[in-house]
C-alpha cells in the first residue's frame, strides 16, 4: 500500500489509481480489475464470499449491540466505535465451532470476548473511575444490580478540566444475536458534585424479563457536566465520558 507524500492531499480516483484518507494518512491503491459479479459467482472466490458474509454477520451483531446500549453510549463514544466493535464481533464468531465457514455467527461464538469493551476509546473506564463496581444478575427474577461502595469523588474519579458535576448510568440488556433483537433497561444516578464530600454507596437497578433465555449484558458509564448559572451542560460534547461493558452472562 503506497502512501502519498507532499502537500497535495488527493481523495478520489485518477485513472487506475484510487486516493483515500485512512487513520494512517492519505493513501493510494490501484483499482481492482475484478468486478462484483465475478466475485459473487466465480468458484475461485468462494473463500472471499465466505469472508464477506462473516464480516457482514459481525457488522450486524455490532450494530445490534450499539442499538441495545444506545442510551449509555450516545454520550460516550468515539468516531471508530463501529469498526472497533465489528472487529470484536468478528473475533467472537471465529470461535463458533458449530457452523461452517461463511456461516459462523456471534450467537454461537465466544460472547465473553465482549466483556471489558470500552465504547469510548478516548476515555477508558478503568482509567476514569478507580473504584470497583459489583454487579449481580438474578436470571430467575430478572433483576440486575450495580453497586459502588462509598467514595470521595476527587480521590477516585479522573474528571476532565472544567467538570463540576457527574452522574453514573447503568444499562442492562437481554440480547438475542440470532434474531438481532434486544430488550434494554437503563437507570441513572443523581447529578453529584465533583468535590471532596464522600458519596454514600451507589446502587442502580434494572429489571429484565424473568427467566430470560438470552445473553444478558451489563454496561456502566459516567457522564461529566459543567454548571453555569445553575444549569448543567454536557462537558465537551461527552468526549471524556466513559462507557464500559462490564459483564456478559450466558443462559
Amino acid at each position: 500500500m503506497a502512501k502519498q507524500k507532499g502537500f497535495l492531499k488527493i481523495r478520489g480516483s485518477i485513472g487506475d489509481l484510487n486516493f483515500y484518507k485512512s487513520k494512517d494518512g492519505y493513501m493510494v491503491r490501484e483499482k481492482s480489475s475484478i468486478d462484483r459479479n465475478t466475485i459473487m459467482s466465480d468458484p475461485r472466490f468462494q473463500r472471499t464470499r465466505e469472508n464477506m458474509q462473516e464480516f457482514k454477520n459481525a457488522g450486524t451483531a455490532g450494530k445490534t449491540l450499539r442499538n441495545a446500549f444506545n442510551a449509555i453510549i450516545k454520550n460516550a463514544k468515539d468516531s471508530r466505535l463501529s469498526s472497533r466493535l465489528t472487529k470484536v464481533m468478528h473475533g467472537i464468531l471465529k470461535e463458533d465451532t458449530i457452523n461452517a465457514r461463511g456461516q459462523r455467527n456471534v450467537h454461537k461464538g465466544n460472547q465473553q470476548l465482549m466483556k471489558g469493551f470500552d465504547f469510548n476509546a478516548g476515555a477508558a473506564w478503568l482509567k476514569t473511575v478507580l473504584i470497583p463496581v459489583q454487579v449481580t444478575i438474578d436470571r430467575i427474577s430478572g433483576e440486575t444490580k450495580f453497586t459502588l461502595d462509598a467514595y470521595k469523588p476527587l480521590d477516585v474519579i479522573i474528571a476532565p478540566q472544567g467538570a463540576t458535576n457527574y452522574r453514573f448510568v447503568a444499562a442492562s440488556t437481554e440480547i438475542d444475536f440470532e434474531k438481532n433483537e434486544y430488550i434494554t433497561k437503563t437507570s441513572y444516578t443523581d447529578y453529584y458534585p465533583y468535590d471532596e464530600v464522600e458519596v454514600n454507596d451507589v446502587e442502580l437497578l434494572n429489571n429484565l424479563s424473568p427467566n430470560s433465555e438470552h445473553t444478558i449484558a451489563l454496561a456502566i458509564g459516567i457522564e461529566f457536566y459543567q454548571e453555569v448559572n445553575t444549569v448543567l451542560y454536557p462537558l465537551k460534547n461527552g468526549s471524556f465520558n466513559a462507557a464500559h461493558l462490564i459483564e456478559i452472562n450466558l443462559p
